[in-house]
């Protein structure tokens, strides 16, 4: 119980420091090299019993009830030259899982799975929903697009970088209810109604 406030004091410390440093353009989602996952474990208070979910678990959350876990993964990015079909694979699995406490042989599922960033997961009170933030669907989209082989020079490369650079990461708003296997998105930077710019 005390490990679980100290984590969730933890989140609570870098949340408000990710908001103030995005407040102050210090921290472009762009610039920022994406930070590994470290090893998620569940600990039966009574019995002291030791389950590793996942290695690479980036954030997670629990319902009010305590019969609900969700969390997200995040892969380490490879250094220097590495197989990009084995960086890819590990990447495909990003994403949110859930896991239902309450079952017997309870194994995680996959809500929504993809490389990219999970972030700011939360249940509603009742822990019959879960939403969060995520870029998937925009990596998806880069990764898909042909890459442009005609011999430039090295200066306009370097502006194009740039301006990609300081471009904002469109993320989506997902939704996922208890009656269903997987979660769909609900808002983004084209919904109507919401600023431009809109994101986390």
């Amino acid at each position: 119980e005390a490990a679980k406030k100290d984590e969730a004091a933890k989140a609570k410390t870098d949340e408000a420091d990710d908001q103030t440093a995005a407040a102050t353009g210090s921290n472009s989602g762009a610039s920022k090299k994406k930070e590994a996952g470290s090893e998620l474990v569940l600990i039966n208070a009574a019995t002291g019993q030791r389950q590793s979910l996942d290695k690479e678990a980036s954030d997670f959350v629990w319902a009010r009830s305590g019969q609900r876990l969700a969390y997200a993964l995040s892969v380490k990015e490879p250094s220097g030259k590495a197989d990009a079909a084995a960086t890819a694979k590990a990447r495909a699995r990003e994403g949110v899982y859930l896991l239902e406490l309450g079952a017997e042989n309870a194994t995680p599922q996959a809500l929504l799975a993809g490389a990219g960033s999970y972030k700011q997961l939360a249940f509603d009170r009742s822990g019959q929903q879960l939403a969060w933030l995520s870029n998937r669907d925009h990596v998806a989209a880069q990764a898909a697009k042909p890459e442009n082989k005609t011999d430039t020079k090295a200066d306009t490369k370097a502006e194009d970088k740039k301006d990609k650079a300081e471009d904002p990461t469109p993320f989506k708003l997902f939704l996922w209810r208890a009656d269903q296997k997987t979660a769909q998105a609900v808002a983004s930077a084209e919904t109507a109604g919401l600023p431009a710019g809109w994101g986390p």
